[in-house]
């Protein structure tokens, strides 16, 4: 599954574009040089990943900070961009997890497949982490499949009364069966 990593954007991050860097190949996920951290005495994170195109979203897997840094709960919303912290829990999550704390990336969190069909983005919330005084992430991937659905605007015309000189082309010989 392939993120957009220009449109990955994290709110109460203490640097903002540090977001990105959680996004890595599997071979390099226990590096540890580069993290994204939330705000020092804020353990909230908001986290806004869109992807190239619909997916099918299998699973997560994410590795977390030392000391108590890592996230403890997270909830997740499907293809909506407006979430943020005066509205977050306004909303039913698709699905939330309690975390266990992984610091080797191996525990993939499996989601409600069902649900998880035709993803254009996903917004995590870490509503908590493991007592620590700010919350770190050093990855984040998620397994599923690429899919070739689209989501675009349909064009239809509902006719409440059809009217046959709409029609054009249309057998203007034919007769309607009207049953009395």
């Amino acid at each position: 599954v392939s993120t957009q990593s220009t449109g990955v954007r994290c709110l109460n991050a203490k640097d903002e574009s540090s977001a990105r860097h959680i996004f890595k190949p599997a071979d390099k996920k226990l590096d540890k040089e580069k993290f994204l951290d939330s705000n020092e005495d804020e353990t909230e994170l908001i986290l806004f990943v869109p992807f190239t195109g619909a997916v099918k979203l299998k699973s997560l897997s994410l590795i977390g900070g030392d000391n108590g840094t890592a996230p403890a709960h997270i909830k997740v919303f499907l293809n909506r961009e407006d979430i943020d912290f005066s509205n977050v829990e306004d909303f039913s999550p698709v699905q939330e997890w309690d975390l266990i704390e992984d610091h080797t990336g191996n525990v993939d969190y499996l989601t409600k497949f069902t649900k998880f069909q035709n993803v254009s983005s996903i917004t995590i919330y870490v509503s908590a982490n493991f007592g620590g005084p700010f919350t770190r992430l050093y990855y984040l991937s998620f397994k599923g499949e690429y899919t070739h659905a689209k989501r675009e605007i349909v064009k239809a015309v509902y006719e409440a009364k059809p009217q046959p000189s709409d029609h054009k082309g249309v057998n203007e010989t034919h007769q309607s069966n009207i049953i009395q």
